[in-house]
């Protein structure tokens, strides 16, 4: 990214604003994503809720997934986290 940046001689912002590489710090988009995995997986979060570290795994990187990797991963953890315990 730096070298197209120079090489191209292109506005930092608007080279991340093009590509997307923004990252995802709006809490209702990651909630949004967080619930719809959460929705979509009842078999990791029982999986999780029965101490199968591996499940909680799985559910984040889905949640990344679904944000298209651009999710913060700390804002996506404490939800996730927050949601799996009120689940």
């Amino acid at each position: 990214m730096v070298e197209a940046v120079f090489t191209n001689n292109v506005d930092p912002e608007a080279y991340i604003a093009e590509k997307g590489l923004m990252m995802v710090t709006d809490d209702k988009v990651v909630i949004d994503a967080v619930n719809s995995i959460l929705s979509g997986n009842p078999d990791a979060v029982a999986d999780y809720k029965a101490g199968k570290v591996k499940a909680y795994g799985f559910l984040m990187s889905q949640v990344m997934r679904k944000l298209s990797g651009s999710g913060n991963p700390d804002m996506v953890k404490e939800i996730l986290k927050k949601s799996l315990e009120n689940s």
